[in-house]
């Protein structure tokens, strides 16, 4: 059986395709390990990120008034309630410009039950790579 040139080009760019998100998948980059930085949560929780190393934490930064952190929130919960059980953390970092009396009334009304963080100098956004906190769209 010959391959015809169409088939070809599709078969090489399919392998190009999956080198391209080995590559990605693999890179040191994305290997690299959360800073050494402690949070506290709106509880009054410490959270060392170094103690959290070697088990799947999924860090999300949102604000009360990106419509796009709100919407996704039923789902960051659900993961939550669905894989605490086996070591999973959901942590979400209130972004700095977020007033802190927005950020405690919308985790009580919406009874966030992963750890919620006030991150009012932007310490914790550091490490958000490639992101300015000022240019983020939906700042009142």
């Amino acid at each position: 059986m010959r391959l015809t040139r169409k088939e070809l080009l599709l078969a090489a760019f399919a392998l190009l395709l999956v080198g391209a998100v080995a590559w990605v998948w693999l890179s040191p980059t994305g290997l690299t390990q959360a800073p050494a930085i402690a949070l506290t949560t709106i509880e009054g929780k410490r959270i060392e990120l170094t103690g959290l190393r070697g088990k799947p934490v999924l860090v999300n930064f949102w604000a009360t008034t990106c419509p796009s952190c709100v919407k996704e929130m039923p789902e960051l919960m659900a993961l939550h309630r669905d894989l605490a059980t086996q070591g999973f953390t959901v942590i979400g970092i209130a972004m700095p410009y977020d007033r802190p009396d927005q950020v405690l009334r919308m985790a009580r009304e919406r009874a966030i039950p992963y750890p919620v963080v006030l991150d009012p100098m932007g310490d914790a956004g550091i490490w958000q790579r490639g992101v300015d906190t000022d240019e983020l769209p939906y700042r009142p």
